[in-house]
C-alpha cells in the first residue's frame, strides 16, 4: 500500500480522535462526567432520574456504559427537541450506512474477506 496514503489517514485517524476525545477532555466535561459518576448526586443533570450504573455486571464496561447514558441522557430526554432531532437525523444516515455494509458482506466478491458475515 503506499506510503503516503497510510500516513494520510493516519492523520485523519488522529484528527478525528482530537476532535472527538480531545475537546471535550480539554474543556473538562469528560472530568465532569467522572465526577458525577463517583461521587453524585446520582441522578441525571436536570431531573430527579437517578443514574442508571449497572448494566452487564462487568465493572469497567458498566462505568464506561453510565458515561454514555450521562452523555447521550440529554439527547433522548426531550429537554432539548433540536438534539432529539438532530440525533433523528443523524440516526437516519446511520441506516444507509449499515444497509451498504450489510450488502457488500454479502456480496460474493467480498467472500472470505475482513468485511464479509
Amino acid at each position: 500500500m503506499n506510503t503516503y496514503a497510510i500516513a494520510a489517514l493516519a492523520f485523519v485517524h488522529l484528527l478525528g480522535f482530537n476532535c472527538m476525545y480531545g475537546l471535550i477532555y480539554r474543556n473538562g466535561y469528560i472530568d465532569a462526567l467522572i465526577r458525577l459518576r463517583d461521587y453524585g448526586p446520582h441522578v441525571l443533570p436536570g431531573s430527579n432520574n437517578p443514574i442508571l450504573t449497572r448494566f452487564v455486571g462487568i465493572g469497567p464496561l458498566d462505568k464506561l456504559m453510565t458515561l454514555g447514558g450521562v452523555l447521550f441522557a440529554n439527547v433522548t430526554d426531550g429537554s432539548a427537541p433540536e438534539l432529539s432531532l438532530y440525533g433523528f437525523y443523524f440516526a437516519g444516515q446511520l441506516v444507509g450506512i449499515f444497509a451498504i455494509i450489510i450488502l457488500e458482506s454479502l456480496r460474493l466478491g467480498n467472500h472470505r474477506s475482513v468485511i464479509s458475515v
